[in-house]
């Protein structure tokens, strides 16, 4: 790939400002969420990368001319929106991620060579509106919960994976369980997040009812 502009990481500079960090941060939290992980709505990307990781990335990406940026036709963070869906849709369809057990992380490190211009943009606050939709978000998460109610060992592997433990002999320890009951707990699990999601994407939203 050929060099950046040398007016690009300049360019940067003056659009990333706290309050668009935050903003992609944000954006890029709720995309993981929306996203299935080994199975799981909202569990554990891939490496265990964080929202963090992702815009981290992106920036360095577009930084160095990974990915290219053209500001005449899109500002920044159009740019590094797009960016982010690239890569955590690539991610999510990766075939590791599509099956159910998860492996280790050794692979695939995008070399985030850290600088002190990017350490300095730091997360620190959202907006109410943004608080709002991380509520939406949990209150679906224990809609889920509520449903997996008919079946318990498959709301406790849930809980236990959205918790962390994400080694298939943990998760076996955790529910008291062999660790071959695991992969039919997980095939279950995985058939009942796509029942939840056609469903919440069929129905318009709604008060639930307890």
């Amino acid at each position: 790939m050929s060099a950046p502009t040398d007016d690009i990481p300049q360019q940067i500079k003056r659009e990333l400002t706290q309050a668009l960090w935050n903003k992609l941060l944000l954006y890029a939290d709720i995309s993981i969420r929306q996203h299935i992980w080994h199975g799981v709505l909202g569990g554990l990307p891939l490496h265990g990368k964080s929202a963090d990781d992702y815009l981290q990335d992106a920036l360095m990406k577009t930084w160095t001319g990974k990915r290219k940026w053209k500001p005449t036709n899109c500002s920044l963070e159009q740019h590094l929106r797009g960016v982010l869906d690239s890569d955590i849709n690539h991610d999510s369809m990766r075939p590791m991620n599509q099956r159910i057990l998860r492996e280790g992380s050794s692979d695939c490190d995008d070399s985030q060579d850290s600088t002190s211009f990017f350490d300095r943009i730091a997360a620190e606050t959202i907006t109410i509106e943004e608080v709002e939709k991380l509520k939406e978000w949990d209150t679906m998460i224990f809609e889920f919960l509520e449903e997996l109610s008919d079946d318990k060992p498959v709301q406790q592997l849930f809980e236990a994976i959205f918790d962390g433990t994400i080694k298939r002999a943990d998760q076996a320890k955790a529910l008291g369980v062999l660790e071959t009951q695991i992969d039919a707990f997980k095939k279950r699990l995985s058939t009942r997040v796509k029942n939840f999601i056609t469903n919440q994407i069929q129905k318009p939203k709604e008060v639930h009812h307890a």
